[in-house]
């Protein structure tokens, strides 16, 4: 984008001009993903699943996943990135899956989904309408699992 010279050059040199690009920002996502899903891989890990949303006028570059064991979600607020955490997820859009680990045995735990589009200080969430949730409890680990250690150490 073409900025005009910061002080008259009367046709001199525009030595103070300047140039600089910008990528254009994209509007807040139009739709929300379907048939969002948690199934519970074992007694610390749960995968969520979901169909990509339809673009609409706007598709979304990825998707805000947030996990829960109050099964209450604020929504995220538009300009803040949040960054990844055992809570907290970032999926581009198209990978339609995420993997989350070091969660608490029998415990049951809510997922939330929010598209954005832009990242930093542009992140823009779709949080309009009611956001898809998903919810998985973790399995109790068997005693023999809870076990298997102790047992190898005494067979050896």
């Amino acid at each position: 984008i073409w900025e005009p010279p910061a002080v008259s050059t009367q046709g001199g040199q525009n030595i103070n001009q300047t140039f600089s690009s910008s990528t254009p920002v994209a509007s807040e996502p139009s739709n929300y993903p379907e048939n969002f899903q948690a199934i519970a891989t074992g007694s610390s890990g749960i995968i969520t699943s979901w169909t990509d949303s339809v673009p609409g006028a706007q598709a979304p570059a990825g998707y805000l996943l947030l996990c829960s064991t109050s099964n209450t979600f604020t929504a995220p607020e538009d300009g803040i990135e949040y960054p990844e955490s055992v809570e907290v997820k970032h999926i581009s859009y198209g990978t339609e899956t995420a993997t989350w680990t070091g969660l608490t045995s029998s415990t049951n735990y809510s997922f939330a989904i929010f598209p954005y589009t832009n990242s930093g200080a542009a992140i823009d969430y779709k949080t309009d309408g009611q956001q898809p949730t998903a919810m998985a409890t973790t399995s109790t680990p068997s005693q023999t699992a809870d076990l298997a250690p102790i047992l190898q150490v005494l067979l050896h």
